[in-house]
């Protein structure tokens, strides 16, 4: 068969660029783990030889990956060999708000956990903490290494980080007295929704007492420690973000039980997950579900399995689509 250069073509190099994932994700590593993106912080032009004596690599192959870069803008080429940084460079650097995410992304040891995802699409079995080393299929177990617990711990933080302008222009908090965000973490969401609508009495942030550890209770903002499948904190707006996606459906009704417990009557449950359509691709969507299999052996679900899940318990009271990752508003029944 011969190649026609038209609009096949053009979604076959697409293909080709995402079967080369791999290698790209490496090069971002590379730049980590040289320290090459931190050779810009004084803001000065820098060329390539001269960043090559102080991180240690050859110069050419160190002035091809920065010229890889560049239609991505993380650097600029001001003159031949001698890059600047750029507004997108700073995302990046250590301290800046996408570094955790792109640090865990791009490291070996996530490199690893999705190795042997071909077993989990033989088996439909959770084979990704497998590939860690763990004894059991818990991801967590995982954990018992400390920098991998940090550093997937922060890349999840980072991504619930970017959600949020969007969940506080979209949902309207302001009916409620007392809002419970469970698995809150840092409670981020809790401080810019208490800051946004003094209406509100109070926030709790109920988490387990390790991720809760050293904090201190802030105005109108409480940290609660506990495990979700026992009892949490009562409210009349109980937050579940990016939670129930994590747990298989026998665990997902048991939390969602413990939730219908704890809220108020008249109030209401927002479940922040990404809602699968089987009638519109949304990649995102999908790449979140197959990873979900992998690591949890759980998934993301549509609205008929969402209700199915909450038979008994919930009704779906609304879906806000102005919400990107997904957001279903639940009453008790």
């Amino acid at each position: 068969m011969d190649l026609v250069f038209g609009e096949e073509f053009q979604v076959a190099n697409y293909l080709m660029s995402i079967a080369g994932g791999h290698i790209v994700s490496r090069f971002f590593s590379s730049l980590y783990q040289l320290g090459i993106l931190e050779q810009f912080q004084d803001d000065q032009p820098k060329h390539y030889n001269d960043i090559a004596k102080i991180v240690g690599c050859d110069p050419e192959c160190l002035h091809s990956l920065l010229r890889f870069f560049l239609p991505y803008r993380l650097f600029n080429e001001v003159s031949l060999g001698t890059y600047t940084k750029t507004s997108t460079t700073k995302l990046f650097m250590k301290g800046g708000p996408l570094y955790s995410l792109m640090d865990c992304l791009t490291s070996d040891k996530h490199y690893m956990l999705h190795k042997n995802i071909l077993e989990t699409l033989r088996t439909g079995q959770n084979k990704g903490p497998e590939a860690l080393g763990c004894k059991t299929n818990n991801f967590y177990e995982s954990f018992s290494d400390p920098v991998w617990e940090k550093g997937f711990t922060s890349c999840m933080d980072t991504f619930n980080d970017i959600a949020l302008p969007n969940i506080l222009a979209s949902v309207d908090f302001s009916p409620y007295k007392t809002i419970v965000d469970v698995g809150g973490s840092h409670g981020k969401l809790l401080r810019q929704i208490l800051g946004k609508y003094p209406s509100i009495q109070k926030g709790i942030n109920f988490d387990l007492p390790e991720v809760n550890k050293g904090k201190v209770n802030e105005k109108r903002l409480e940290f609660v420690s506990g495990n979700f499948f026992e009892t949490i904190p009562r409210g009349d707006c109980i937050i579940m973000k990016t939670i129930l996606h994590n747990w298989k459906d026998e665990d997902a009704k048991a939390i969602l039980q413990v939730c219908s417990n704890a809220l108020e009557d008249g109030g209401h449950l927002y479940i922040f997950d990404s809602i699968v359509d089987p009638h519109i691709i949304n990649p995102h969507a999908i790449w979140l579900d197959i990873s979900m299999r992998h690591i949890f052996g759980s998934k993301e679900r549509s609205l008929e399995e969402m209700e199915t899940l909450i038979q008994g318990k919930f009704k779906i009271h609304k879906v806000i689509k102005e919400v990107n990752m997904g957001c279903m508003v639940l009453t008790k029944i």
